[in-house]
């Protein structure tokens, strides 16, 4: 129950990866395939089917275009941790979502999926 609690379009977090799917796709969509949760919840939806929506993005690239992508998401303070790019909220009381720095988000007593998402992306030889 939880995770459908969690995974529900009332959690803001999914909408604001949602919209940042949708941006990110349009504005890179010569670039990138999107894979994954979203891609799966789109076509689920396309075909009727009631699915729960994603918190993380996925997209895949070529190898050759990675250095773009990545331009573009440090750009948008995405911050890379590991081999994903990460971008942190905390909620405030009204329920809005405040983008977070990597260093104020360590005074936060835990980080989950329920105030971050990323995007991971694939590379192609």
């Amino acid at each position: 129950m939880e995770e459908v609690a969690l995974r529900s379009w009332s959690n803001p977090i999914i909408k604001e990866s949602y919209e940042w799917m949708l941006k990110t796709g349009r504005e890179l969509k010569k670039e990138l395939v999107l894979v994954g949760g979203w891609a799966t919840y789109l076509q689920a939806q396309k075909l009727g089917s009631r699915t729960l929506p994603s918190l993380d993005i996925d997209f895949v690239a070529l190898k050759e275009n990675f250095r773009a992508i990545e331009r573009h998401l440090l750009a948008n303070n995405f911050m890379a941790v590991s081999f994903r790019y990460v971008k942190y909220y905390h909620e405030t009381l009204d329920g809005r979502l405040r983008e977070i720095g990597l260093e104020e988000s360590k005074g936060y007593l835990h980080m989950n999926s329920e105030n971050c998402f990323w995007t991971s992306y694939g590379t192609k030889k």
